[in-house]
């Protein structure tokens, strides 16, 4: 509990007088002028803490945390007895509260558990509530309840695999299903199916029963080895006795635990009986998570090893802001990871704790053990409450691996948290998830830096030649920014067909938008592009490679894709990229090339409309749209209407006399202008 509170206001602060705050580990709070909690934090040395965030004030990396800075009105302070207390207290209190610039560790929904509660004969249930009162006792049992308490497993982040875990007990481990019994003098249905033992007829010892739901237990922590040599034993008596039936039983038991650790991923330790915990982050750099994530800054995913087998693998979304994975600051994450574990292992039963956790160290050893030591107590705690002051455990130790099975398999991890990162990313449909994904494995494909938050691709349209025009899309993390599409009617290459000129034409007039490039015209620039894509093969790509040169844009990625067998083709290798079929990255392709000749076919087809439609009659004075398709309608054709009299164009095509002998004069001279001299 904490030892002593105190509060300071914002101006005293900023005067440097922080003569109150001890050179203590606790809890501090931030608050605004409305008195709304803003923030909430932990120290281990509470003066060096807060005196921080006003001695920056204003070369803060983090927008965020300026603006928190800005906000404080004053700030209260808890002292605890130590950094563990702190770090305990600080999560109770960002629960209570919600402060809302505290980065939201986990989703609001709650896991589904599995769950043996204290009562006799009791059921094997899944549950979202932890800790919940006895409930379904048998009525008019003889047995005494049961001392041991309330058995919790999990949290399981995929309800449906905890679902089918628990189909498979029910099949395998039977265990009463109904909370009371349906018959007094005869079990249901279950007994007769074999998915009940009949403890509401004691047809089943209590001793029988608790032997089922310790296989049980040992099944749900991973146990196996210890599981598979207790029902080998037990078969192994079953047999000697001659109960048959039994034994078959226990043998379909040990079947069904043999292909459930069959199914499971093999890991190779040097001490296959080490259980271990390792955890992998896979948070994104800031400009890519508002980008694709939907508020979420990343993931930690913790992959449970017992006896040499993954046994568990639980995904933790992180929310809020990013946590700045790819910059040089990673203060926030190793602020924010060691809560979360507590967060996490705070719900978890105390044997089932590992022997050793496996974390990144983030190429900051130092601060890292400094920020993980209360983890570290915190969960030896907790293992050494459990197993009693005669059984002491062995110390947990938490790990920062550097080379050796153990570092390859804290990458392995990381790599499978930034897959699982993909798959908790919200969307609302199929292409949105495709976009998102496929940014991500465009840039991995073509060695881009990072995920291009705007691609540009062009394609030419034209009919022989004839009314050549580019068309210039525009993609936004992975989605069409319709305001962003640009069209150019070309004019170098019209009236003679020539793809490789007009996409030259195309990009240097887009340079002249461009601000990085010398042939910028001044005007208001159109944002620059991660990545060109143009609608073609090497031919094209070479014209754009030498217009984006010329231009000095040769400095951003370009790519072109060719439609026969859809190829990517990149600058200084002959042979292209061939993606599957099924490749998110080609589907974003495609999708940025399907809309540029789209675009570029349209705008085409309403120039040869615009032409199709233009006759003698435009551009004479005094014959609008209206007179001239009046004209039309009533004499049918240009033709016709030269060969009537100015009479007749003022009564039957209702033009003043004025406008009439202009039409006559006019289409006399045109056809005396299309006469073959």
């Amino acid at each position: 509990m904490p030892v002593c509170t105190s509060l300071i206001t914002q101006p005293s602060l900023l005067k440097g007088q922080l003569a109150g705050v001890p050179h203590r580990p606790g809890v501090y709070r931030y608050y605004d002028a409305d008195n709304l909690l803003l923030y909430v934090g932990k120290a281990k040395d509470l003066k060096k803490r807060v005196s921080s965030y006003f001695q920056r004030q204003g070369k803060h990396e983090s927008i965020k945390t300026e603006i928190l800075v800005s906000r404080i009105a004053r700030l209260d302070f808890l002292v605890t007895a130590n950094e563990t207390e702190a770090l305990l207290l600080e999560i109770n209190l960002i629960k209570a509260h919600k402060p809302p610039y505290n980065i939201s560790l986990r989703d609001d929904k709650r896991y589904p558990w599995i769950c043996i509660p204290n009562e006799p004969f009791p059921r094997v249930f899944l549950t979202r509530r932890r800790f919940l009162p006895a409930k379904g006792s048998l009525k008019n049992s003889a047995a005494e309840p049961k001392k041991n308490k309330t058995r919790y497993y999990g949290p399981y982040t995929d309800a449906q695999a905890a679902r089918q875990l628990l189909h498979m007990i029910r099949q395998y481990f039977p265990v009463r299903q109904r909370r009371t019994p349906l018959f007094t003098d005869r079990p249901c249905m279950n007994y007769s199916i074999g998915l009940c033992p009949g403890p509401c007829q004691y047809l089943i010892t209590e001793a029988a029963y608790e032997q089922t739901l310790q296989q049980i237990g040992a099944l749900l922590k991973g146990n196996h080895g210890a599981l598979l040599a207790m029902l080998s034993a037990e078969m192994k008596t079953a047999s000697e006795a001659k109960n048959y039936e039994w034994a078959a039983q226990l043998r379909d038991r040990y079947r069904a635990v043999e292909k459930l650790l069959g199914e499971q991923q093999r890991v190779s330790l040097e001490d296959a009986s080490l259980s271990m915990d390792v955890i992998g982050v896979a948070p994104l750099p800031s400009n890519t998570v508002s980008a694709f994530s939907n508020n979420h800054s990343g993931l930690v995913l913790i992959s449970s090893i017992r006896e040499g087998r993954v046994v568990r693998v639980r995904p933790f979304p992180l929310e809020g802001e990013a946590l700045g994975a790819n910059t040089d600051d990673l203060t926030g994450l190793l602020e924010a990871l060691p809560r979360l574990l507590v967060d996490i292992y705070e719900d978890d039963d105390a044997d089932s704790l590992p022997d050793e956790v496996l974390i990144p160290d983030f190429n900051n050893e130092s601060f890292a053990n400094e920020a993980f030591t209360p983890l570290a107590i915190f969960l030896n705690q907790k293992r050494n409450a459990a197993a009693g002051a005669s059984k002491k455990r062995a110390a947990l130790n938490i790990i920062f691996p550097k080379r050796g099975t153990k570092k390859e398999l804290l990458d392995r991890v990381a790599a499978q948290a930034y897959e699982q990162w993909l798959s908790v990313v919200s969307v609302s449909d199929d292409a949105s998830w495709k976009a998102t994904d496929g940014l991500v494995e465009l840039a991995r494909t073509l060695g881009l830096p990072k995920p291009p938050a705007r691609m540009e691709c062009y394609d030419i349209s034209h009919v022989q030649g004839s009314h050549t025009v580019a068309s210039m899309v525009v993609f936004e993390n992975g989605k069409p920014h319709k305001a962003e599409y640009r069209r150019f009617n070309l004019k170098t290459t019209e009236g003679k067909p020539d793809d490789f000129t007009s996409m030259r034409e195309a990009l240097l007039r887009r340079a002249t938008h461009c601000q990085e490039s010398p042939l910028w015209d001044g005007k208001t620039p159109w944002p620059t592009p991660s990545v060109f894509v143009i609608d073609g093969g090497k031919g094209q790509l070479s014209s754009a490679v030498e217009a984006l040169t010329e231009a000095g844009l040769g400095h951003i990625p370009v790519v072109s894709l060719a439609k026969r067998l859809e190829e990517v083709f990149t600058p200084g290798n002959s042979q292209p990229i061939v993606l599957p079929r099924n490749s998110a990255a080609l589907f974003v392709l495609q999708q940025l090339r399907d809309e540029a000749h789209r675009f570029a076919i349209t705008h085409h087809r309403k120039r040869r409309g615009v032409a199709a439609t233009q006759s003698a009659l435009d551009g004479i004075k005094g014959l609008g749209d209206k007179r001239k398709q009046h004209l039309l309608n009533t004499f049918g054709s240009v033709a016709t209407i030269a060969q009537q009299s100015e009479k007749n164009l003022v009564s039957a095509g209702k033009l003043p006399p004025s406008v009439a002998r202009t039409v006559l004069l006019s289409l006399s001279s045109h056809q005396k202008s299309d006469t073959p001299g």
